[in-house]
């Protein structure tokens, strides 16, 4: 074969558009690409999103693919969802862990598997297997199951089990940890100063346990582990071949996460990273964006292949791994995957169920319990500007309607970091005539304005804590009664945990990470 059609065979691509392009099928036909990822910017409507995806199958078996095209995308469901509202509405990591019920992971995510393959969506980069201990974590926090080592493993073995029965391949995520970070490695290069020992007892037990468990794939993250190797996790030999595959034992597929990451495209850059990461033993080479990194990354190799400096059987090895990952799950025999109107509506039930189960209320109120409504009310509410580059998804609310059932009277009023958005308005101007505010927070820094602002509230107050529940550490108020913690920003969520601090829902969820 071809050699660049052998190497193409190593890259997940990314694209823009929501319809089959010419480029698409250039790097089909010229390369072979082996797996496509998709974005919410190729997305639109189910049927749009099940057109495209058997326009690739159909493009890939015209070229003479032996096998299927995998296509993936993230679909960890909570904050990181690619497809939003067109399929049923699951819950994130922290969500799942706050239910306390291992089952309902694997329920979930059984039920998000048959929904993304009747798509066409055979990989799923989910479920995130990084422990989050530490706070100040900008890109993992509520996509992780937790804290605590054991109870991520558990959740995620769960959950990577239900994504395989509903017949999708799983992905852990992002090896061999990301949750003790505080940079994003879509912007820069994270640099650990840990023990090997340390990784032992925290970081590493989820993905061991995976491991134990058959999981399908694991993605490298762009993470520099100084215990292990002076450079990324992703680049490593010692950490890949070394640690991955030599000492855990893992034998299935290695995917790079994207290489175009700020962590790589601005140190050794796309085509040297792809080069390297092959090198250090990754199978799936990702370039998530640009076609001519795709393609110069391709030919990059190629060249390396044909100039004596990389052998081919490299090259081959990867294949042999992709190739019987795909043997276990895709085949062009497979039949279409329709939902029933009895299973959307079993899913969408779950999900109501798990919501309920997962967030998490803390009553701060002693003796005699004032009315959960009142006249006035002020809401002081997060100007989401600060998304995560992870993230594609945008929320909006209807605040005419929003927290209605918390007041006659509501006012509602954002805010940034800095201060009201608004820079006319004036905070204690606004809090003379009022009863009752509603506190809502994302993801606060302790330098943020919000947290000096809550300070000075001089009436009884209900803190929602719409994503990050280490908020709840540092946000300090006497007159703060009741605490609902939603771990997403949805309004969907949002309208839920209003009608609990509104006392017509009761939740049970259990604080999945440790507060002060």
């Amino acid at each position: 074969m071809d050699i660049k059609k052998l190497v193409g065979q190593l890259f997940v691509v990314g694209f823009d558009g929501t319809t089959m392009t010419e480029s698409l099928k250039q790097l089909i036909h010229e390369y072979h690409i082996g797996a496509v990822i998709l974005f919410n910017r190729n997305i639109g409507t189910l049927e749009q999103l099940k057109q495209l995806t058997e326009d690739l199958q159909k493009e890939a078996k015209n070229a003479g693919y032996s096998e299927p095209m995998l296509i993936c995308l993230d679909q960890e469901n909570g904050v990181v969802r690619r497809i939003d509202d067109l399929l049923t509405r699951f819950p994130g990591g922290m969500t799942l862990a706050a239910t306390g019920e291992t089952d309902i992971s694997t329920n979930v995510y059984k039920a998000s598997a048959k929904e993304l393959a009747s798509c066409g969506i055979n990989w799923n980069l989910a479920p995130v297997a990084d422990v989050n201990n530490n706070p100040e974590n900008p890109i993992i926090g509520v996509r992780s199951f937790g804290d605590n080592p054991q109870k991520v493993a558990d959740l995620v073995v769960a959950s990577m089990k239900g994504m395989q029965a509903g017949g999708v391949i799983s992905c852990l995520k992002h090896f061999p940890g990301h949750g003790d970070t505080q940079v994003d490695s879509h912007l820069s290069l994270p640099i650990i100063d840990k023990s090997q020992e340390e990784l032992e007892k925290t970081e590493l037990v989820p993905f061991k346990a995976g491991i134990k468990n058959h999981c399908d794939t694991i993605m490298i993250s762009h993470i520099q582990f100084n215990s292990v190797d002076g450079r990324p996790a992703s680049l490593s030999h010692k950490m890949v071949t070394g640690l991955l595959r030599e000492q855990l034992g893992f034998d299935g597929v290695v995917t790079t996460d994207c290489l175009e990451m700020d962590a790589i495209a601005k140190t050794v850059g796309v085509q040297e990273g792809c080069y390297q990461a092959l090198l250090a033993g990754c199978d799936f080479l990702m370039v998530s964006h640009t076609l001519a990194e795709q393609i110069a990354a391709m030919e990059y190799i190629s060249e390396k292949i044909a100039d004596k400096e990389l052998d081919v059987s490299r090259v081959h090895a990867s294949i042999d791994r992709i190739r019987q990952l795909k043997e276990r799950y895709v085949s062009w025999e497979d039949e279409p995957i329709t939902l029933t109107v009895s299973e959307k509506e079993n899913h969408q039930h779950l999900a109501d169920e798990t919501y309920q189960k997962g967030l998490t209320y803390v009553d701060k109120r002693s003796g005699n319990h004032s009315s959960a409504m009142s006249d006035k009310v002020l809401v002081l509410f997060p100007n989401e500007k600060g998304m995560l580059r992870v993230e594609d998804i945008r929320h909006s609310y209807d605040f005419s309607t929003l927290f209605e059932k918390l007041g006659s009277d509501v006012q509602v009023v954002l805010y940034d970091k800095q201060g009201l958005t608004d820079s006319g308005a004036d905070l204690s101007g606004l809090l003379s005539n009022v009863e009752m505010v509603v506190l809502c927070t994302v993801n606060v820094m302790k330098d943020d304005w919000i947290v000096s602002a809550a300070e000075t509230l001089p009436v009884r107050t209900k803190h929602i804590v719409m994503r990050n529940p280490y908020d709840a550490d540092l946000i300090h108020n006497e007159h703060i009664e009741e605490i609902v913690f939603t771990y997403e920003p949805s309004s969907f969520v949002l309208e839920k945990s209003v009608s609990v601090l509104a006392h017509e829902l009761s939740v049970s969820g259990q604080m999945p990470v440790k507060l002060k």
